[in-house]
């Protein structure tokens, strides 16, 4: 989020992939929703293959 409020008044784009079984896709919103607005970690970074 420091990005965007430095080079972008506050704004972002975000996009997310969805999927057709709704588990996954609930789990993913969670996932991009909880690094789109917490610190960067190494989950964030890496995905499902951060562990």
């Amino acid at each position: 989020m420091k990005p965007a409020a430095e080079f972008s008044d506050k704004r972002i784009v975000s996009m997310l992939e969805g999927g057709y079984v709704m588990t996954s896709l609930a789990r993913s919103v969670g996932a991009h929703l909880s690094c789109a607005t917490g610190p960067i970690s190494r989950r964030c970074l890496l995905g499902n293959r951060g562990g």
